[in-house]
């Protein structure tokens, strides 16, 4: 029964505690908000003129302001478990010095104190209640939850609504006050009790010994808006807030104005207050809890926020095709009263919280505040302004005048709302990015030149390295003179930096290079000092060449290169004969420079000696061997290249080389034996996604169709950055994308219909990770599809396990991609997040059928791991006869894993 009524609230029963035990709590506020608002109201009509409720409305805006300042010195000073507490006890206390004024002191002047006070209770007990639920969800559970963490304030006033209609009549009206106390002292012990639970240990831990969050950071401006609001989302919430707050202002006034005209005894106006009160939270409560949530997971939060200004729209639009009667007047507008009390419950405060979801705590709770305490005190004030100022001008305040104030005010709301979508996906993408810093195309000031200057004098290596490249790319007019100073530096890191960038300016002077070459004890520097100087002086060239069995290896690679590069046939032949020494070597060695000096270059031909020497004995000349001839790409070798593959000690490096073979190697593979080929394709899948060109994305959309390594094939295209040209590949990109949602779904029910057996767990650990591979595919299929950068980024977060902000990138989804692809994906997130919260109910399947669906019906669909997991489970739990079964299936033999577990079991059963 519970798991059914969780489902009707599409909620999880992780979350269920915390959301009954809020309810609890926000029922008894709630009831005593209701009847302190009947007695309120009903007597303020009844002892007032309507023309004084605009004086309530401005100051009741004074107050507010101080309030609210009260409330955010409490919030920074106090755990949001403590501040709850102090403020259901305080607000009791204050209704009970209310009632001794209207009993013993002018209960005129009380009359209109208890008025301000409503507005006030109501305000601040909102914030603390909702302070408290933000911090619990995150913004996908807030979709979900909020509508029905917020459902307690709706069955609260339709109780309170009709107890105080029952009650009017058999008590002084005034004292109905008491109930309001009654209930939040309940409300005060109830909190107490609850949060006391195990369940709330986070919470509580979080609050102890220090302010449950520390003050707000704000990036430093200078306009007092950024000041104030602290982040641009918070601003446009709090402008949608404002312009909100104007439309429910106005429409009660004008309400209650009409019901003032209808009743006479307080009595009668307290009846019908409480039976519409009661009537619209009944439909609120049915609305809320059902249809809430389902109805923002739909659309989206953004669509949500027109419903309400929509409705109004309509409705008032009514008004000017029905003629000028003044009673159906007054029900039509009852009506649209009644709806934008529903809209305003069910809609406008869920999607209003959840919206701040993607802030940090702290903005957060600041823009709680803000947007509901900060900008009703100002649309108070531009009402009840309007409204005083309208009568000191004697104009009468119709429905109709009304009607038109509120168009203005719809109009102007359906313009914030394309602004605080902006302003939400900016900071849906702020809160998951990484920053980075680019110091190209810069231009600094005299001032800040000197600083750098400063840092090179004195800072780290780190620091003049950094220094170094912001005055060259912001063209300093000293750079040559700088770097040769810097030629001198005490880091070998430096110097070869500053030799690199001499050398890349062609501003190198061969004295001062020389003279370095003489001082210079690190090998690397002087490799790179010798070979700036073969470079541009051609005596050095040639009294290194007659010396070169006296140098280094290193050095001698930099002196027969430069010997290639030249003219002079002697020169040529000098290195050509050195290099042939080389090969022929006995030392491996001497080999090994010859293959980092012919895998330099690019115009002359080594392939017998590059063959001779990828049998070398010895595993480094080998291996050096087998990368020269991938990077000069000698495709005669290609054969013998791939058959290297087979063999694991030359599997990693030929793998390696094909990287350096580059684009083209996909052009060549074509000559070669297809049965050679296929036997290493998922290898060459994988190379294909590490080089750049035509060559190998043709490769990889030609396997895609059919290959059964897909899901490398997807990834290969999604490194490459691939971009769908045709309709023809966008079209095989969809039904890649369909089919990896529907195995996602698929696997989901698998998950589920495990057996109950010993080796339970490894089984349902092996299919999460298979729904989450398909997950991480089917977010790379849509990266290719739709060329979102968000996307990569969420799949960062995927690998990261950063669910905070995982969140928030799935919120994100929602935004950039189609409604239905977001929907399908978050299918997947959900489980991926939280396994154990699934609305369908599953039948656990027996064992022999389940492992022959994944082994025998369906081995396409699963990876190999799944599979060799489900023979070694067949083996723990002796299906031996089922195993014996599996040795003709030749499915089966198409991974090492699963052949290797496979030969241990019936190995283990003999």
């Amino acid at each position: 029964m519970k798991a059914r009524i969780l489902n009707i609230l599409n909620i999880k029963p992780s979350e269920s505690g915390y959301i009954f035990d809020l309810l609890r709590v926000q029922l008894f506020i709630g009831i005593a908000n209701s009847f302190v608002n009947v007695v309120a109201i009903s007597l303020f009509i009844d002892n007032f003129n309507m023309s004084q409720l605009p004086e309530v409305y401005l100051i009741s805006a004074v107050f507010l302001l101080l309030l609210n300042v009260v409330y955010e010195y409490m919030e920074k000073r106090l755990s949001p478990l403590n501040l709850m507490k102090y403020i259901i006890l305080g607000f009791a206390v204050i209704l009970f010095l209310l009632w001794i004024g209207l009993n013993i002191w002018d209960a005129h002047a009380f009359i209109f104190i208890l008025l301000i006070w409503t507005t006030l209770i109501y305000m601040i007990t909102g914030y603390a209640y909702w302070g408290l639920v933000s911090q619990l969800f995150n913004v996908r559970e807030s979709k979900r939850v909020f509508s029905v963490v917020g459902a307690g304030d709706i069955p609260a006033k339709l109780i309170g609504y009709l107890m105080a209609q029952l009650l009017i009549h058999r008590m002084d009206f005034h004292n109905l006050i008491w109930f309001s106390i009654a209930s939040l002292i309940c409300a005060y012990f109830m909190f107490r009790k609850v949060t006391r639970k195990k369940n709330w240990d986070a919470i509580r831990n979080k609050s102890h010994g220090h302010p449950h969050h520390p003050p707000v950071k704000s990036i430093i401006r200078k306009d007092a808006v950024t000041f104030f609001f602290k982040h641009e989302l918070i601003l446009a919430i709090s402008l949608l807030s404002l312009i909100s707050y104007n439309v429910f202002n106005l429409v009660d006034y004008t309400f209650i104005s009409q019901v003032k005209n209808k009743f006479v005894s307080v009595t009668e106006l307290a009846s019908f207050i409480t039976i519409f009160g009661a009537m619209g939270r009944l439909i609120a409560l049915i609305l809320k809890l059902i249809f809430t949530s389902r109805l923002i997971e739909r659309l989206g939060l953004i669509s949500c926020l027109f419903i309400t200004p929509i409705a109004l729209a309509m409705f008032c639009s009514t008004f000017f095709f029905t003629g000028n009667y003044s009673d159906y007047y007054m029900y039509l507008f009852g009506i649209m009263a009644l709806l934008t009390e529903v809209l305003r419950s069910t809609m406008q405060e869920p999607v209003f919280f959840i919206l701040f979801q993607p802030l940090k705590e702290q903005l957060r709770l600041k823009g709680h505040i803000i947007s509901k305490g900060y900008m009703f005190a100002p649309s108070l004030i531009i009402v009840g302004g309007t409204l005083l100022l309208m009568q000191s001008f004697n104009i009468p305040i119709t429905i109709m005048m009304t009607v038109k104030f509120l168009l203005v005010n719809i109009l102007i709301w359906f313009v914030v709302i394309y602004f605080i979508r902006s302003a939400y996906l900016r900071t849906l993408h702020g809160s998951i990015k990484k920053g980075v810093f680019h110091s190209e195309e810069v231009y600094i000031y005299p001032i800040t030149t000197k600083i750098l200057l400063k840092k090179i004098e004195e800072g780290s290596d780190t620091d003049v390295l950094y220094s170094l490249t912001v005055l060259e790319n912001a063209d300093y007019q000293e750079m040559r003179s700088l770097l040769e100073q810097m030629l001198k530096h005490p880091s070998a890191e430096v110097r070869k930096f500053s030799i690199d960038r001499l050398a890349a300016r062609h501003e190198i002077d061969t004295v001062i290079f020389n003279e370095r070459l003489q001082e210079e004890a690190d090998n690397y520097v002087r490799q790179r000092l010798v070979s700036a100087l073969c470079k541009h002086d051609k005596n050095f060239l040639f009294q290194m060449s007659e010396k070169l069995d006296e140098q280094e290896n290193s050095i001698r690679k930099v002196v027969i290169i430069s010997l290639l590069n030249q003219q002079e046939f002697s020169q040529i032949f000098k290195a050509g004969s050195a290099i042939n020494s080389l090969i022929h070597s006995q030392s491996s060695s001497d080999k090994e420079l010859a293959i980092s000096i012919i895998s330099e270059l690019k115009h002359v031909r080594f392939t017998e000696s590059i063959s001779k020497l990828i049998s070398d004995q010895d595993p480094s000349v080998r291996r050096a061997a087998i990368i020269a001839a991938c990077k000069l790409k000698v495709r005669p070798l290609l054969p013998n290249l791939t058959r290297l593959l087979a063999e694991p000690a030359n599997r990693y490096i030929v793998l390696q080389g094909f990287q350096q073979y580059g684009d083209e190697l996909f052009q060549d593979i074509e000559r070669l034996d297809p049965e050679l080929s296929d036997s290493f394709e998922q290898e060459f899948v994988r190379t294909a996604g590490r080089v750049k060109g035509p060559f190998s994305t043709t490769y990889l959309l030609n396997k895609l169709p059919v290959t059964i390594h897909t899901d490398r094939t997807i990834h290969s295209l999604w490194l490459k950055g691939y971009d769908p040209v045709t309709e023809a590949e966008t079209a095989m990109l969809n039904k890649v994308l369909d089919d990896y949602l529907a195995n996602g779904y698929q696997k989901i029910s698998y998950y589920f219909q495990v057996p109950d057996f010993q080796e339970q767990q490894l089984l349902e650990s092996s299919l999460y990770n298979e729904v989450k591979n398909d997950l991480v595919t089917s977010l790379k299929t849509c990266s290719i599809l739709y060329r979102k950068s968000e996307i990569n980024r969420v799949l960062e977060l995927l690998e990261m396990d950063t669910q905070m902000k995982l969140f928030n990138g799935m919120e994100m989804l929602e935004m950039v991609l189609p409604k239905k692809r977001s929907k399908e994906l978050n299918q997947l997130f959900d489980f991926v997040l939280d396994p154990s919260h699934t609305r369908k109910t599953h039948v656990k399947e027996q064992l022999v059928p389940f492992f022959n669906r994944i082994l025998i019906n369906e081995p396409e669909s699963f990876t190999a791991w799944t599979k060799a997991v489900c023979i070694y489970c067949s083996w723990k739990i002796r299906q031996y006869d089922f195993l014996r079964s599996l040795k003709m299936t030749k499915k089966l033999n198409d991974h090492t894993i699963m052949k290797e577990t496979q030969e241990f079991v019936l190995q283990a059963i003999k």
